[in-house]
């Protein structure tokens, strides 16, 4: 179902809550010895190894087990209290007032060899461990299983639980990091019946999202070509390109209408009868859109007469005269 959490968790646990049990190390440190939290509650709720002895009854421990985790609790500070981490004290495991934190949950998951039982709490995960180190040899959380090899018997000499040591928790935390509550285990002594636990509060990893419409991008897009002021400046730049072009054509134009009206000097040479050359100056004319004439202007002649520059062989008229070219 979306939105809910379905998670196989085992309804009974490996130990007895009726009974109390004694924490040794399985992995030969602190030999002996057992996890106790001090003499008639005189250790401020620390806990520490201790030898294992009939008068130290705060050496006892109940594992009460709820909603697949266990609840530790302990002889001397009976059912009101448990052991637990918090988030300002991650690392060292003290008896703390009785909650359904996830720092108060613990799993205890048999070793594949079945020599024993490693210990991870609900807060940190299945990353850490309680365990002993060669320097160290009161308990706390461990980056490693190295020392955290936990032989957990029952001591009969201890009696039966009874009152709050029996009761569940109340506001029973599910940690949304986790969705089984003995990852660790790799076998048990019998198979036990398993229900399915519905939890309302999904973990983060499968809480359901919802699709948003897509929201239109004010910021132009690096594929969508130029920018409308790049389109602008280049249509700019084009029109002052073609009006340049226009002026410079009409400039070129105008002045070489102005080269061709110019009048310039001109000469050249005739063939007179007397014989001898003699030199005629001519300036050039224009007639309508005709060809330019050079009019001849000399001495010593009967009459007037033109000449087209550079054409020989055809007659043409200027003001009703007619002469050779």
């Amino acid at each position: 179902m979306e939105g809910k959490l379905v998670v196989q968790r085992q309804v009974v646990g490996d130990f007895d809550e009726n009974r109390y049990y004694r924490f040794s190390n399985a992995n030969g440190l602190s030999p002996n010895n057992t996890i106790s939290a001090g003499l008639h509650r005189d250790s401020n709720g620390a806990i520490n190894m201790t030898k294992i002895s009939v008068t130290t009854s705060s050496e006892n421990w109940q594992l009460y087990y709820q909603g697949g985790r266990y609840f530790i609790r302990n002889w001397d500070f009976g059912g009101d209290w448990q052991l637990g981490l918090t988030a300002d004290s991650r690392s060292d495991p003290k008896m703390l007032k009785r909650s359904g934190a996830v720092g108060q949950q613990w799993t205890l998951a048999k070793s594949a060899d079945g020599k024993g039982y490693l210990v991870t709490n609900g807060l940190l995960g299945n990353g850490s461990f309680l365990a002993l180190s060669g320097i160290n040899t009161v308990p706390a959380m461990q980056p490693s299983a190295s020392g955290g090899l936990w032989d957990i018997q029952i001591n009969p000499s201890a009696g039966s639980s009874a009152g709050t040591m029996l009761q569940d928790v109340a506001n029973f935390e599910v940690s949304s990091s986790s969705s089984t509550s003995s990852t660790l285990s790799t076998s048990s002594p019998s198979p036990s019946p398993t229900s399915s636990i519905t939890d309302s509060s999904p973990p983060a990893s499968t809480t359901p999202t919802t699709n948003a419409p897509a929201q239109p991008s004010l910021a132009p897009s690096s594929s969508s070509g130029l920018s409308t002021g790049a389109v602008v400046g280049i249509a700019i730049a084009g029109v002052a390109i073609l009006i340049a072009s226009a002026v410079l054509a009409w400039f070129f134009l105008l002045r070489r209408k102005k080269q061709k009206n110019q009048t310039g000097l001109h000469s050249t040479t005739y063939e007179v009868p007397e014989g001898g050359n003699k030199m005629v100056y001519a300036y050039s004319a224009e007639v309508g859109n005709s060809e330019a004439v050079y009019e001849a202007q000399h001495k010593g002649y009967d009459e007037p007469r033109y000449e087209m520059d550079g054409s020989m062989g055809a007659e043409r008229g200027v003001d009703g005269k007619r002469f050779r070219v």
